[in-house]
């Protein structure tokens, strides 16, 4: 005789369901936990950001007080640096210690400990006394470096901001036979963190180069084409030798440079509405132009033309920017280059936006300059057998000094890090306009209300035509004969 328990159906239901909902619930819980711990990495994460800037405004402090004991005639002194540190220990620090993570602390007397220098929180009731301030997120920065000495100028170009003119200042590096003279070319490479789908090469269509118009249906090319000015002189020069060139010597130029492909194809020569470059070097992705480049573009009688230039290194392969031109630069006209005598200047004339690196360089097999190489085990002959540390080799790249300062910070939060590096400088020196509007005026003729000085759809009839004879000008004009 068969005999059944009445209810063992319910138990087993009620088992699965459980065991249902416990997996739901168990899967619900994780994603609220990996939202919480998500959120609570973003919140730290931007504490560390803010604890590397708080690293950074320190760091403005301390150059700050640097630049005033230069101003009062401080040299470099080395010290214990106990007690209040002097203006000549200060010039010591940063002239000579620059990979010193102590460095901005030092200078500006922060209390530095195992974590490094503490980012309090001030409350507004901090005055009165009853909060001297708390770090209840742990942030400190750890690591903040003041280099003086740089291997290269950078800058932002944007429709905001579409030129920059800085004054070309060298650091020697001690070695008072290095000028501002010795400099034989310059590499400008723009277009960096830019992905194979930000490509845009719309200044080349069918082997052209042309401009369309830029607007919202149509954006600027990218990478974009962008400008090259240089303005030079000798110690001592006329107003007159910034007119035209004479023979391989020219006051100043400029030249546009237009990316034409990423596939690093070589367009050396002159093509039907642009030049080819001058050479192209496949393993660096740098392109070549040489000085007559610069000297043809202020020849009155020459026909100037953009340079196509190849662009490989799109999405950082083979380097961080993705265009890289190196220009030989001319002599200036009668003589050397006096010291404060040469200014470079990068636009942009169609829009976008891109970060510019400009690098100096001397003429072949010439030392100029000083890199910092770290030597290991491999490296033991270049590095005469020393290993584990750095040392300085000497250079063609020329070092900058003057121009601007980088600061590298680390701020951290708990067990979190962030890294900021910046690139601060002086407020621009020049008022330049040659980026700006051509501004014309004229009187009203007669009742028609319309000013014949702005009729700008005129055809060219007329020429000023050139023509250097022993070196005097003889210049006259076409239409007059």
């Amino acid at each position: 005789m068969k005999r059944f328990k009445k209810g063992a159906a319910s138990f087993y239901v009620v088992a699965f369901s459980t065991l249902i909902l416990l997996v739901v619930v168990a899967g619900f819980t994780a994603l609220v936990v990996a939202q919480i711990t998500r959120s609570s990495n973003d919140d730290l994460s931007q504490s560390a950001y803010d604890s590397a800037l708080a690293g950074i405004e320190d760091a403005k402090l301390a150059y700050y007080n640097y630049r005033n004991c230069i101003a009062q005639g401080a040299i470099a002194k080395e010290g214990d640096i106990n007690g209040e540190i002097t203006c000549g220990e200060i010039v010591h620090l940063v002239e000579n210690e620059e990979e010193d993570c102590d460095l901005v602390a030092k200078i500006l007397g922060r209390t530095i400990s195992d974590n490094g220098v503490s980012v309090n929180e001030i409350s507004s009731n901090a005055a009165a006394g009853n909060n001297q301030g708390k770090n209840s997120m742990q942030q400190f920065y750890t690591c903040t470096k003041l280099q003086t000495s740089l291997k290269d100028y950078r800058t932002s170009l944007s429709q905001s901001n579409p030129m920059k003119a800085v004054n070309v200042k060298i650091d020697n590096m001690g070695d008072e036979s290095i000028t501002v003279d010795d400099i034989e070319s310059v590499k400008i490479s723009w277009g960096s963190e830019i992905s194979n789908s930000d490509v845009k090469i719309s200044n080349f269509v069918n082997n052209n180069v042309e401009y369309p118009k830029v607007d919202s249906n149509n954006p600027a090319a990218m990478p974009p084409t962008i400008g090259f000015a240089l303005v030079q002189a000798g110690s001592e020069f006329k107003v007159d030798d910034f007119e035209k060139s004479v023979g391989a010597e020219t006051n100043r130029g400029m030249i546009y440079m237009t990316p034409i492909d990423t596939t690093g194809i070589q367009t050396v020569g002159k093509k039907d509405n642009y030049s080819g470059v001058n050479g192209f070097d496949k393993d660096t992705g740098v392109n070549t132009i040489n000085s007559s480049a610069l000297l043809k573009s202020n020849d009155k009688t020459k026909q100037n033309l953009p340079y196509g230039v190849s662009c490989p290194n799109v999405g950082g392969v083979g380097g961080e920017f993705a265009c890289s031109v190196q220009i030989d630069l001319p002599r200036p006209i009668g003589g050397e280059r006096g010291e404060e005598n040469m200014l470079v200047a990068v636009l942009l004339p169609y829009g976008a936006a891109t970060d510019v690196a400009l690098e100096f360089f001397c003429a072949d097999g010439e030392s100029c300059g000083k890199e910092k190489v770290f030597c290991s085990e491999s490296d033991i002959a270049e590095c005469g057998g020393k290993t584990d540390e750095v040392i300085e080799t000497p250079t063609k790249q020329i070092n900058l000094k003057g121009m601007q300062i980088a600061i590298d910070s680390t701020g951290r939060a708990n067990d979190l890090f962030r890294r900021v590096e910046t690139r601060l400088e002086d407020t621009g020196d020049f008022a330049l306009m040659t980026m700006g509007p051509l501004e014309l005026s004229g009187s009203k003729d007669g009742d028609t209300g319309e000013s014949e000085s702005l009729v700008k759809n005129w055809p060219v009839i007329c020429e000023y035509l050139f023509e250097p004879t022993n070196g005097l000008s003889n210049n006259r004009n076409i239409c007059d004969q």
